[in-house]
């Protein structure tokens, strides 16, 4: 199957949210491996049962080189209350990608990043949702045989969590640079609106004048508070 035809099944199947573990890996998890060119049960390629610490891991990809470390859960649970388990095994496997999934939903992270493990989250995704070419595209990315083994999953990946970050702290500080323009106006503005003003009518204006026409347009435009920014995004690369 591709993954069209996966994310197809996940959305019809009236069942798909009863299965256990054991049925959704079965069902759903291996053939997103399938689809993206893993194509043996085996050490050298899906290693089943990953031995990690004092248990298992369910998947471990490309144990030799570039691994990735996948935990699956059934598809009721919550994902959010499995994060620490599997970025405990990345990071004490040394595994530069980690996936947390429960067959629908799928989060992938970068394990060694210096952060809370939930920004360490660079991309979700939602099989019963999200559009089915778009998936295709950042499963192939991020997921895919080849891209694993050539190294460009991580860079992607890397990219995607700068991106983030980035995206989440410029929404963080333009609530704050608005309010230190418009609190005290500097005299760059002050000048443009004095000279603006000179040029339509023939008289310049006071500092004062120019500085209490400010603070008033800027009390009657106040921004509205940053949008919360998402943690996935599956738009087509």
């Amino acid at each position: 199957m591709s993954m069209k035809d996966i994310a197809e099944f996940v959305r019809t199947d009236p069942d798909v949210r009863t299965y256990g573990e054991t049925q959704i890996c079965h069902s759903v998890v291996m053939e997103v491996f399938k689809a993206l060119g893993w194509s043996s049960l085996g050490r050298q390629d899906i290693y089943s049962q990953y031995p990690i610490q004092n248990g298992f891991l369910d998947y471990c990809l490309a144990p030799d080189k570039n691994k990735v470390f996948v935990e699956v859960k059934k598809p009721i649970e919550n994902l959010s209350g499995h994060e620490e388990q599997l970025l405990n095994y990345a990071f004490g496997g040394g595994a530069k990608l980690g996936v947390l999934t429960n067959g629908i939903e799928w989060r992938f992270y970068l394990p060694l990043t210096d952060s809370a493990w939930s920004d360490r989250q660079f991309f979700k995704a939602d099989l019963a949702k999200d559009d089915p070419i778009a998936l295709d595209g950042w499963f192939h990315r991020l997921l895919s045989k080849e891209c694993v083994l050539s190294g460009e999953s991580h860079r992607d990946a890397t990219s995607l969590l700068e991106k983030k970050r980035a995206t989440l702290a410029t929404e963080l500080a333009l609530p704050k640079a608005w309010a230190m323009i418009h609190s005290g106006p500097d005299s760059a503005l002050l000048s443009l609106m004095s000279e603006t003003v000179e040029e339509l009518c023939g008289a310049a204006p006071s500092e004062e004048q120019v500085a209490q026409f400010l603070k008033g347009a800027s009390l009657r435009a106040t921004p509205n508070e940053p949008k919360r920014i998402s943690t996935g995004n599956t738009r087509q690369p």
